[in-house]
């Protein structure tokens, strides 16, 4: 029974520990409580463990969970992939965040994965934040937890599990906590302004799990370094207390670069259940994190109860998912159609100085500058293919940033990555955006992706934002460039 309640409080990375978690002894090696899967194991991973799946407690296990912020093909191959967060934002839309939610978590249940880890819930609100950027619907907290709350209670509609993220708050941090362990630098009294309300919301909506941030947040915790996930003063004090939420709590991935430190000290899966998280998610080293969980309960280390408290918990969960419908990779009817409405109604335009709309591109010759922090290489063909549908004779731009004979357009293409370290375009790739952009007598600018990657652009002239580089956005983006769309988002991530 107490290497069963172990390995229900344990998620870590598909196929790791397939097997069964390995207690050192040659005993029972019961499955993991979950898995969390991710693109580079899927599909195959997704029928793998639902052959696996027995009743435990009213509940199926190994349940599957993944990052589906952007809709459930970030993750799964042949899925719908929708615009992040942000785009949400700048369209202001609790029903398209609802209708977002919704499908998300049709196409996730139909493809075996209950848990879903979104809607992002921190606050946006600092340009210099390395890694959450576009996850985040915006700067304004009311947005924030609008969108967010409405996002939770499709998905629930439809029968999958959201999990609310990255409590007590990542958006305000200067690191990736990936690499490091960032540190939340807000008095108490603005963290409740800005990034409590999120969260208060989500629970109003009935969101049954949140994700903890590994973040220190001084004012909430004693002022040595200590990530959230790992305080009891933060999970127990705060987050139950203060709060009064009695779902599941999730660490974020115990391998992050956040717990470099920590692992050093004692196994952090233990510390996290001590702290009053219930599940350890993605820990380094899956068995080895077992054994230590069943050597602190049996030397009294971590008191029976509360891991006895933890896999409850876990259970009752997994136990409100919808039956999934039978297996299929397929996507939604209406994803498509979704995916295009969020990329419309989101394109943001900025007049710059000149305070009007500079004449349509439709019908006219123009080069496409491509600058790149992401993917931009692969997904320009798909800019281009939008641009010449809508009339406009674009072409990719041969020449280095000097005098150009077309109305040019400067397109950056860049997005948040783990491990990324930052949201800016390095400085050479700054100084030649700007060099693009005044080459041309009449040029604009387009992002693709986080506009916080060009904070530091100086730029008087027309600005188009999209949020990322999937199809939808990227016809969305040629649309109104060429003058057949009218840009209607707002500038939701301008603190």
């Amino acid at each position: 029974m107490l290497r069963q309640q172990i390995a229900t409080v344990l998620c870590p990375r598909f196929p790791h520990a397939l097997e069964g978690l390995d207690f050192g002894d040659g005993g029972e090696r019961p499955l993991p409580g979950g898995f969390c899967v991710f693109r580079a194991d899927l599909p195959a991973s997704l029928e793998t463990v639902a052959g696996l799946r027995q009743e435990r407690g009213g509940a199926a296990l190994p349940y599957l969970c993944s990052d589906l912020e952007r809709g459930a093909g970030q993750q799964v191959p042949g899925l719908t992939r929708l615009p992040p967060a942000l785009a949400l934002g700048a369209a202001g839309s609790a029903d398209l965040a609802r209708r977002a939610g919704s499908l998300t978590a049709l196409e996730a249940r139909a493809a075996g994965i209950q848990v879903v880890f979104a809607p992002v819930l921190d606050v946006g609100d600092e340009p210099r934040n390395p890694i959450i950027a576009a996850r985040s619907f915006g700067a304004d907290p009311r947005r924030v937890a609008e969108l967010g709350a409405a996002w939770i209670e499709g998905c629930l509609a439809e029968g999958a599990l959201p999990v609310g993220k990255h409590y007590p708050g990542h958006g305000a941090t200067l690191a990736d906590s990936h690499i490091e362990l960032p540190v939340l630098r807000r008095s108490e009294a603005a963290w409740r302004e800005v990034d409590e309300p999120p969260f208060r919301a989500a629970l109003a909506a009935g969101v049954p799990a949140l994700m903890m941030a590994h973040v220190h947040a001084p004012f909430l915790d004693a002022p040595e370094p200590m990530a959230a996930s790992l305080s009891r003063a933060v999970v127990e004090a705060r987050l139950r207390g203060d709060l009064g939420f009695q779902g599941v709590v999730f660490t974020d991935a115990l391998d992050m670069g956040a717990l470099a430190r920590e692992r050093d000290r004692a196994d952090p899966a233990v510390r996290a259940l001590l702290a009053g998280c219930d599940v350890a998610l993605i820990p380094g080293d899956a068995h080895g994190a077992a054994r230590a969980l069943e050597q602190a309960v049996l030397r009294g280390l971590l008191p029976r109860r509360r891991l006895e408290q933890a896999a409850s918990r876990v259970l009752e969960m997994v136990a409100r998912a919808r039956a999934a419908a039978p297996f299929a990779i397929r996507p939604h009817a209406q994803g498509e159609a979704l995916a295009r409405e969020i990329a419309r109604r989101s394109v943001v335009r900025v007049a710059g100085a000149a305070k009007t709309a500079p004449p349509p591109l439709s019908g006219r010759d123009v080069e496409i500058a491509l600058v790149e922090d992401a993917a931009g290489e692969a997904a320009l063909p798909l800019l281009l293919d939008g641009l010449r549908r809508h009339g406009v004779r674009a072409r990719r731009a041969q020449a280095a940033p000097h005098g150009a004979r077309l109305p040019r357009v400067v397109a950056v293409f860049s997005d948040v990555r783990a491990h990324k370290g930052r949201v800016a375009l390095d400085g050479a790739s700054l100084g030649l955006v700007e060099r693009l952009l005044a080459a041309s007598g009449e040029a604009c600018l387009l992002s693709v992706g986080p506009p916080q990657a060009l904070g530091r652009v100086s730029f008087p002239g027309p600005a188009w934002y999209v949020f990322d580089d999937d199809p939808a956005s990227l016809e969305a983006a040629a649309a109104a460039l060429a003058g057949a769309l009218d840009a209607c988002g707002t500038a939701c991530w301008i603190p």
